[in-house]
């Protein structure tokens, strides 16, 4: 447990991150000049990075509608090494999710390196960035972060940006660890989430230089399904906070969600065997009828009924598979967990191909105008291990997968 903090101190740290913000801000004038010129990074020192592969699967469909997400075990590791072109393909890597600017108990010294290199990529690339900023319940943590994102987004310029994801599936704070249910009413009930969103988007137009044009989400996970149409309860007022981003932002506001067919709770074992091959079946149908485009099917419905358009902007921000099996998967599905051929790598495979292939059609029902795949390397979840990326760490040279499972791809090897 963290000791007791006095109030003296916590309203030092207060005032220690409005300095921040108001440091960050200082280019901007009264008069909406814009902001000073942001920092040249250093000129390219390496070659771009590719995971060598001994084979090449089918090409990215729709590819400038396809992004990757950015783990923290890349970000803070080996930033250099994001790969520029998609694993095992030729295709370029047209977009960046990143969950944050940096994390407040990473090295300082590293953070403008950091932040050099993923300049350096979007440049190299033209990959656009949508940029996530935590809500969380320590107001100077949360405008700490902030800061930092201003300062990052500044750097890289508007013309990599796609968006500014405010919270992380904030539907489910309330059953993380150590959340009190003071802070869960002082989000949602008490105005903090709401209020937090405003000011971001307020200092986004301060910053000038076409910052107050960009696009603005924050992206909720499948459990703000729950509800008519969105959940509403007090452990997460989902729809309430969403009415209000539809009334004030309009056509600015994505709305945005993470959808894994992989922690599906439904699925089951094949007639109380420890088999599951129906359920790996659905989970690799990218048909309207298949796990993952079902629930943006669903997710597109209830925002026709929250809207009244069946044409609102709507990213799939994150989906995956991992293998080996996630830490994670027994706390969401004990048989898929205790399933042997679920969490293989012939399955991430074959659902990797299935994304980078899929036409993003959901049917009757328009669908989503961007989609990330998660992610480049297997990182943690707080300090559980996940595996979903692509790579391994940041010390291999190859891709994870090696073997080929998938019929009439190419067998091939890209260097680096």
């Amino acid at each position: 447990a963290r000791p007791p903090v006095s109030v003296k101190m916590a309203r030092a740290a207060t005032v220690a991150a409005a300095a921040l913000l108001a440091a960050t801000l200082a280019g901007c004038s009264a008069g909406g000049k814009g902001p000073s010129p942001a920092p040249k990074p250093p000129g390219p020192t390496a070659k771009p990075y590719v995971c060598e592969s001994e084979f090449k699967i089918g090409d990215v469909v729709l590819p400038a509608h396809k992004g990757l997400a950015l783990d923290d075990d890349t970000f803070r590791g080996c930033p250099g090494k994001i790969p520029v072109e998609w694993p095992h393909t030729t295709e370029p890597v047209a977009s960046l999710r990143m969950f944050k600017a940096w994390e407040a108990d990473w090295p300082e010294e590293a953070r403008q390196p950091a932040w050099d290199a993923i300049t350096q990529f979007t440049q190299r690339s033209g990959a656009k960035v949508l940029m996530g900023t935590q809500i969380t319940c320590n107001e100077t943590a949360d405008d700490a972060d902030w800061a930092l994102v201003l300062r990052l987004l500044k750097q890289l310029g508007p013309g990599s940006v796609m968006g500014v994801a405010i919270g992380n599936e904030m539907e489910l704070l309330y059953s993380k660890a150590n959340i009190t249910k003071q802070c869960i009413a002082n989000i949602w009930a008490g105005g903090y989430f709401w209020r937090k969103t405003v000011e971001r988007v307020q200092d986004l137009e301060k910053l000038g230089d076409g910052f107050g044009n960009v696009t603005l989400t924050s992206v909720f996970g499948g459990a703000v399904l729950g509800g008519a149409p969105f959940v509403e309860t007090p452990q997460a007022m989902a729809l309430s906070y969403l009415k209000n981003a539809t009334e004030e932002f309009g056509s600015r506001w994505a709305y945005s969600i993470n959808v894994y067919p992989y922690y599906d709770p439904g699925n089951r074992w094949d007639n109380h065997s420890h088999t599951c091959n129906t359920a790996i079946t659905r989970g690799l149908d990218l048909s309207p009828a298949g796990d993952m485009p079902s629930t943006l099917v669903l997710f597109r419905q209830k925002l026709q009924e929250l809207t009244g358009r069946a044409n609102d902007t709507m990213w799939l921000t994150e989906t995956g598979w991992s293998s080996p099996r996630a830490d994670t998967l027994a706390g969401a599905n004990l048989q898929m967990a205790q399933c042997a051929n679920f969490s293989t790598e012939k399955v991430l495979q074959r659902y990797y191909d299935e994304v980078l292939n899929w036409n993003m059609s959901l049917g009757e029902v328009q669908g989503p105008d961007h989609i990330f795949y998660f992610t480049i390397r297997d990182s943690n979840n707080f300090g559980v291990g996940e595996h979903f990326g692509l790579i391994q760490t940041c010390d291999n040279a190859t891709c994870k997968m090696q073997q080929n499972y998938l019929p009439n791809t190419t067998t091939t090897t890209t260097t680096t």
